[in-house]
């Protein structure tokens, strides 16, 4: 729970303004998005220390991250005006 919110707090960061731009920003907001959370001190500290725990609270598709990351790629799709996008693409993206 604690990861997926963290997961929103960031996207909302990077998302901040920065609208439209197709699929170029939307791919520019994920390239952000990744960037924020690898230098994470908390999320990387974590990552390192609970390795095994890390992938798996991570990977796992039925769980809150991977469902809140599948949110959040769709908002920010759509936020960027890019329709049409299948809920299988997203899903292979959070992957």
């Amino acid at each position: 729970m604690i990861l997926a919110e963290l997961s929103a707090e960031r996207w909302q960061t990077v998302s901040e303004g920065t609208a439209g731009g197709g699929v170029r920003g939307a791919l520019a907001d994920i390239r952000r998005f990744m960037q924020v959370t690898s230098d994470d001190g908390p999320l990387r500290q974590f990552a390192e220390q609970e390795p095994t725990v890390a992938l798996r609270v991570l990977m796992a598709e039925a769980g809150q991250v991977n469902a809140a990351l599948r949110a959040s790629v769709t908002a920010c799709l759509t936020a960027h005006g890019v329709n049409g996008i299948d809920t299988r693409t997203v899903e292979d993206a959070v992957r």
